[in-house]
């Protein structure tokens, strides 16, 4: 049943990412029939040379800046989300959908290397102290819900977009409470698209409520 699940979960995703992709294409398609209607053929020319010459870098390109923005521990997609949306004034769609599965992939990757490197990296003395600080304050915050909830309580830990929760203390939790990597990889799902939700909906509420105030408080530097 748990595997059907975690299979249904990452095909939904998939769906994601490839419906904001076509939706993103299609609209794009119409932005560039209306300019080629309005500009003359020696612009038309003139622009496509540009365009042909020179190609948009990699580190600028916008998705790669919001996975590597949601990869980062304490921000994940709390702030890439807000930040594609605000920021690179993207539709929020693909902005979501890219944000979504680099967090979700990024939980298995982060539980492998507890599993297998935190032996060595404890061996450490500055940085075994700094882990068992960092267990104590994890164990009191995940033990009460996965108490109550089991797998979905580490979900509902990891959803819940507060200073602390996330995927990387997450995965810290389960990994000590001894979750399966199954077990781990559902909650991470169920986390990371509650966290979506809640994130996407504070974005489009702040942005409707406060107005001026707001962008002037999220305007780019």
């Amino acid at each position: 049943m748990i595997e059907r699940l975690a299979r249904t979960m990452i095909v939904l995703s998939l769906l994601t990412v490839g419906f904001s992709m076509v939706c993103e294409s299609s609209v794009f398609a119409q932005a560039t029939d209306t300019t080629q209607v309005a500009t003359s053929p020696a612009t038309q020319r003139s622009d496509e040379s540009a365009e042909t010459s020179a190609p948009t870098p990699l580190y600028k390109n916008p998705y790669v800046i919001i996975v590597l923005l949601t990869l980062i521990p304490l921000l994940e997609l709390r702030f890439s989300i807000p930040y594609g949306i605000l920021v690179f004034k993207m539709h929020w769609l693909p902005v979501v959908a890219t944000a979504v599965i680099a967090n979700i992939l990024l939980g298995p990757i982060v539980f492998f290397l507890l599993d297998k490197f935190l032996h060595l990296v404890l061996r450490i003395k500055i940085l075994n102290a700094f882990w068992e600080r960092t267990v104590v304050k994890i164990q009191k915050k995940v033990h009460p819900k996965v108490e109550r909830y089991g797998v979905l309580g580490l979900g509902l830990f990891i959803g819940v977009p507060l200073p602390g929760s996330g995927v990387y203390s997450g995965a810290a939790g389960g990994y000590l409470l001894g979750f399966t990597k199954l077990e781990f990889y559902i909650a991470t799902v169920v986390g990371v698209l509650l966290a979506a939700a809640a994130v996407t909906g504070v974005v489009f509420v702040g942005e409707e409520t406060l107005g001026p105030l707001y962008h002037w408080l999220v305007k780019p530097v």
